[in-house]
C-alpha cells in the first residue's frame, strides 16, 4: 500500500469488525490502483459507511489525481435517485454525457428507486460511457439481488470490476455503539467530524451537539 493512501485521512472506524476492517482496506487498494479505469462496487446493508468511503475517494482523486498533466479531471458525486429524477425532467442523454468526462465518479445508491426498467435502461447507458474510467458504485442490494432486478445491470457490474460485499451492522442497530459523525469543517462544513456524543453523559451530550451545531451554522455564513 503506497505512502499516499496510507497517509490519507479516511475518517472511518471499523470497531476491529473484520467485516469493516475488510471494507477499509479494499477501498484503499482501490485507492492505490487510481487512476486506472476499473470500477469498485459496494454492497451491503445501509448504514455501515459505503458511501462515507466513496466521499473520501473523490477526496483522495482531488489530492492526487485531478490533473492529468494536460486537463484537470474533475471527481462527480451522483445520487442516482435524484439524478433518475432530474432526468425525468429534462434531456437524459445530456445529463448522461456529462458524467462521462468525469474523472472519477461515484454512482451512490442504486436499487433504492423504484426498480422500473427505464431506471435499468438509464444505469446501464450511464454504466456504458463509464467503460474503462475509475467509477464507485453503491447499492444495498447485494449483487444477486441487482441481478434479479436487471441481469444486464449485475452482468455489467460484476465484468466492470471488484464487487465488493460487507455483511456488516447497521452503525444505528449496534448496541452500546455510538453512531460516527463526520465533519470537516475546513473544507466541508456540511459534512460532520467524528464526535462520538451518544457516549457521553445526557447532560454533557446535549452541550456538546449545541457547539457541534453552532459551529457549522458559524462554517455556513
Amino acid at each position: 500500500m503506497s505512502n499516499k493512501t496510507k497517509l490519507h485521512n479516511w475518517e472511518f472506524n471499523t470497531y476491529n469488525d473484520p467485516e469493516l476492517t475488510d471494507l477499509l482496506n479494499t477501498v484503499k487498494n482501490y485507492a492505490d490502483q487510481l487512476p486506472k479505469g476499473n470500477w469498485l462496487t459496494l454492497t451491503g446493508p445501509s448504514g455501515i459507511g459505503k458511501t462515507h468511503l466513496a466521499r473520501r475517494l473523490i477526496k483522495f482523486w482531488k489530492r492526487w489525481h485531478i490533473w492529468d498533466g494536460n486537463r484537470c479531471l474533475y471527481p462527480d458525486f451522483c445520487e442516482w435517485a435524484r439524478f433518475l429524477d432530474e432526468m425525468r425532467g429534462s434531456r437524459p442523454a445530456q445529463k448522461i454525457k456529462e458524467l462521462q468526462y468525469m474523472g472519477l465518479l461515484v454512482i451512490d445508491d442504486i436499487g433504492a428507486e423504484n426498480g422500473t426498467e427505464w431506471a435499468a435502461e438509464k444505469l446501464l447507458e450511464v454504466l456504458n460511457v463509464r467503460r474503462g474510467k475509475p467509477t464507485v458504485i453503491t447499492s444495498n442490494l447485494t449483487l444477486e439481488e441487482i441481478w434479479a432486478n436487471s441481469q444486464r445491470v449485475g452482468s455489467r457490474l460484476a465484468g466492470g470490476g471488484k464487487v465488493k460485499l460487507t455483511r456488516a451492522k447497521n452503525f444505528n442497530l449496534r448496541e452500546n455503539q455510538s453512531v460516527p459523525v463526520f465533519v470537516e469543517p475546513e473544507t466541508e462544513p456540511e459534512e460532520r467530524a467524528e464526535l462520538e456524543i451518544e457516549t457521553l453523559p445526557p447532560a454533557i451530550a446535549e452541550v456538546a451537539k449545541r457547539i457541534a451545531n453552532k459551529f457549522v451554522e458559524n462554517a455556513n455564513v
